[in-house]
This record gives structure tokens, sequence and C-alpha cells, in this order.
């Protein structure tokens, strides 16, 4: 069988998630109606959403599966692959039926803690060409995970305290900057991926 190197592709799924998860959350936050009570034109920011973590779940467990990397280099790539996958597909059920997402929240805040395991163990053991930045995407996706947690509160709740309001900020803030860390290292990449196809 072929190896087929989808690594780069993976990146910027990443950074297409990323980012259009950020623009239906904002968008969505200041279309707020007070007389419905509810963040319009978030159901159909899910669809995309949806669509894009059944490919990183299905990705990644294909990958798993034909374990095509050397080492334990699709455990480092497609555990956290698989766990966003998880994440996007269950936020996007939950929210077109019109369900809670605290639970969600809270599944993202676990994700977020063991991803930065992930990526502190990756960068002990030198794995990749750039710990450092493997370092970073996965602490940057990770933090935006744990704040998760604070943000669906405000949005199941309507919390409107400093406290949430600041973890929001601060979830969309991480969330953003995992975005385009992933983009960057997606276009860092590559050139070399052209260059050297298996």
């Amino acid at each position: 069988m072929v190896f087929i190197d989808n690594l780069v592709l993976e990146l910027f799924v990443l950074f297409f998630s990323a980012i259009l998860l950020l623009y239906v959350i904002i968008t969505s936050y200041f279309r707020f109606s007070k007389a419905k009570k509810e963040f319009e034109g978030i159901k159909e920011g899910m669809i995309p959403l949806f669509i894009l973590g059944i490919f990183m779940f299905v990705n990644a467990l294909a990958e798993e599966l034909k374990w095509t990397l050397p080492g334990s280099y699709n455990i480092l790539f497609y555990d956290p692959f698989m766990m966003f996958g998880i994440l996007l597909i269950g936020l996007s059920i939950t929210i077109f039926f019109g369900k809670k997402t605290n639970y969600i929240g809270f599944l993202a805040m676990l994700f977020g803690i063991i991803v930065i395991l992930y990526g502190i163990y990756g960068y002990n053991l030198g794995m990749t060409k750039s710990p450092q930045m493997l370092l970073g995407l996965y602490s940057l996706f990770g933090i935006a995970g744990i704040f998760a947690y604070p943000a669906t509160l405000v949005y199941d709740f309507h919390k409107q305290s400093k406290f949430y309001l600041f973890a929001f900020a601060l979830f969309i803030l991480f969330l953003a900057l995992a975005g385009l860390a992933a983009l960057v290292l997606g276009m860092v990449s590559l050139p070399a991926h052209l260059a050297s196809p298996p």
C-alpha cells in the first residue's frame, strides 16, 4: 500500500476548523436574540464543522489502524487529531439538537489537558524536526480546550460576569492563535512535502 502523507492537509484542516469555529461563535454571539434567548445562526455554522469533524475522526482512525508513520508518530499526531474531531462532531450534534453544550465544554477541557501533555512529551523526546513548534501548537490548542468549558457556560446560561467573559475572551484568543499556528506550520511544511513525495 502506498503511503500518502496527509500532514499538511491535516494542519490546514485544523486551521479551517479553528477559524470557522471562531467565525460561528463570534457572529452568533453578536447576533444574540434577547427575545428568543438564543445565539442566531449558530446551527447553520455547525454543518461545515460537523463535516470537518467527521474528516478528522475518520482520517485519524484510518491512519492509526494502518500505522503508516515510523515509531510512535501515529500516536503523537493522530490521537489529538481524533480528539478534535470528536469534539467538533459532539458540539455540532449538541447544538443542532438544541442541547446544553457544557458537557462538550467539559470534555474539551479534559482533552485540552491531555493534548498539552502530548506536546510536552513530544517536546521532551525531541520528536519532529521542530519540537518547539509542536509544543507551541499543542499547547495553544490545549489551552483553548481548557477555556472552552467556561465559554460553553456563557453560551448555555448566558453568564455575563467578568470572570466568565474574560474566560470566553481567552478561549477566543487561544483558539485564534492555535489556528494561526496550524496555518503557519502548514505553510512552512508544504514546500518540503511537495518536494519529496512518498
